[in-house]
């Protein structure tokens, strides 16, 4: 059977993908799983699938060389790419800003009104009546403003970073070694 009957280009069969849900890989963010799948149905389809996997499901094929290889992986990618990765994902800079007042405001108000009508001396036609009106009024008010920042970004040389990166994930060995372990497990070897 050939690799790429045993491993077709669909989401169902893809075992990167089967193995970064079972251990996520530290560089899927920049290189994904599927183009990794791609990459390997379409470099290495035209060769014979070992016969110990013929009838085995791509799940348990995808679980086998998680366990095998995954950690190895991601420990050779932190210590060869670690600044590399910090670089190009950029940064995030959050800033917030509480803003607090307190209003406090009394007023009173007092008013004296005297009302009298007379009549030339007589004391049965006054009217004596007084009008006192007190007013008092207190408001008080809370404001509280949050301001939330956030800055994100990547410096200045972020296109050479990731250009770097792609070069060195591409070309150097990490990459290599990542293929050359599931073909050294999956497809028979010619000699």
């Amino acid at each position: 059977m050939l690799v790429n009957e045993k491993f077709p280009l669909d989401e169902q069969n893809n075992i990167f993908v089967m193995m970064n849900n079972k251990k996520p890989f530290l560089w899927a963010e920049l290189y994904s799983p599927q183009q990794m799948y791609n990459y390997f149905v379409l470099t290495q389809g035209n060769s014979f699938v070992t016969s110990s996997f013929e009838n085995v499901n791509n799940e348990t094929i995808a679980n086998l060389l998680s366990e095998m290889f995954t950690n190895r992986w991601n420990t050779l990618f932190k210590t060869i790419y670690h600044d590399d990765v910090e670089n190009i994902l950029g940064y995030n800079d959050v800033t917030t800003e509480t803003e607090t007042s307190n209003n406090s405001d009394d007023e009173t108000e007092t008013e004296n009104k005297v009302n009298q009508v007379s009549a030339f001396d007589d004391d049965d036609f006054s009217n004596n009546e007084k009008d006192n009106n007190i007013t008092t009024r207190a408001r008080t008010g809370e404001n509280q403003r949050t301001r939330k920042i956030i800055h994100s970004g990547h410096d200045g040389e972020y296109l050479k970073e990731v250009k770097r990166f792609y070069d060195l994930f591409t070309k150097q060995f990490l990459y290599d070694i990542i293929f050359s372990d599931i073909k050294n497990v999956v497809v028979s070897p010619i000699y």
